[in-house]
């Protein structure tokens, strides 16, 4: 009985198998009923509905608001015409938000290396020259011929469009004491303690921070804060692909960084200087970083773009054409747009020194 009770034996015949049993266990199952599911399901459907009632509360408090100036009673009715016509989009949207928040929360968990690791681009001969890799084989032999000192950080490569780029230009032609003076006061008061920290070639600053839906007007906002010693400008990921008769193509828009540990040379007064792009603050290792709102609210300074002109800025630049409130549309001209091109052709990496 104690064999049975271990194991059961069958013996081995001609078209037979030997297998073995062994005892173990009962395990425990717990049948789910119908009645289990309930709960969560009328939960559910409560919350589904009280969001349904919360945004069908805010339209109705909009309709019921009176007074202001004609473009503060313009703007009302039109928020409450994009609210009620995108109502299911936006309940959606309100629905998913904490997966949303959960992703970025997991995506800021990473370290700035890890995160700009994928769009980092080769730099050669002391330039702030990128080269990629092609499906030229002759063109990547003579890529691997030149010398690579170090790297541009193209955002528009990111698998995200968080990171954002903070960049002090502080005036190459003062003193280099001065410069190194101005920028540790810019760390010290204008900045917060969670931002990573490349101090740029000719002693400027670059810092890193979460733009976290923060809307710009532009992938490089240049000069939006000017003082007599230093420049801000911002740089983020706003537009991914480049437009072309009115639809989105598969080109990116090139947006460029250099990044930390490049050595570039440049040639003055006949005297060749070499400048380096030096971490501050351990970059690489840089997470939970500060969001640009954050930084810039306590400058107070607003830069963000509603969400109507934000929409009305997309239309224009899929349609490339201006409207007017009076209905007028203003399209830019062959001559000047075969300009606009040209001057940009041959456009690089900002803060070229």
């Amino acid at each position: 009985m104690a064999l049975l009770e271990s194991s059961i034996d069958i013996p081995i015949q001609q078209n037979y198998r030997s297998i073995i049993l062994e005892k173990g266990t009962k395990r425990k199952y717990i049948h789910k009923s119908k009645t289990d599911e309930k709960p969560n399901t009328i939960s559910e459907q409560d919350n589904q509905q009280t969001n349904q009632q919360r945004y069908d509360q805010r339209i109705s408090e909009l309709r019921n608001q009176y007074g202001g100036t004609d473009k503060e009673q313009d703007d009302r009715y039109y928020l409450i015409y994009r609210l009620e016509k995108n109502r299911e989009d936006n309940l959606f949207q309100e629905i998913m938000q904490p997966l949303v928040d959960l992703y970025r929360q997991e995506q800021d968990n990473n370290t700035l290396i890890e995160r700009v690791n994928d769009a980092i681009i080769n730099s050669v001969n002391y330039t702030k020259i990128g080269q990629q890799e092609s499906n030229n084989k002759a063109s990547d032999l003579k890529v691997k011929k030149q010398q690579i000192t170090c790297g541009l950080i193209d955002l528009s490569l990111m698998n995200e469009d968080n990171l954002c780029v903070i960049d002090f230009d502080i005036n190459k032609k003062l003193p280099i004491e001065e410069i190194d003076k101005i920028r540790q006061s810019i760390i010290d008061n204008m900045l917060l303690s969670n931002v990573g920290l490349v101090k740029t070639a000719h002693g400027g600053l670059h810092a890193y921070c979460n733009r976290n839906y923060y809307l710009l007007s532009s992938n490089r906002n240049i000069k939006v804060i000017t003082r007599d010693n230093f420049d801000i400008d911002i740089f983020a990921q706003m537009s991914r692909y480049k437009i072309d008769n009115g639809k989105e193509t598969n080109e990116l828009v090139q947006n460029s960084i250099v990044a930390p540990y490049t050595t570039i040379i440049e040639t003055k007064n006949n005297v060749r200087q070499i400048l380096k792009y030096e971490s501050i603050n351990d970059w690489d290792n840089a997470s939970h970083l500060a969001s640009l709102r954050q930084i810039l609210d306590q400058w107070n300074v607003d830069i963000e773009m509603s969400y109507q002109d934000y929409v009305q800025q997309q239309q224009d630049r899929k349609y490339e054409v201006q409207i007017d409130n009076d209905g007028n549309i203003d399209k830019m001209n062959d001559e000047l747009a075969s300009a606009c091109v040209d001057g940009l052709r041959d456009l690089d990496v900002h803060n070229y020194p």
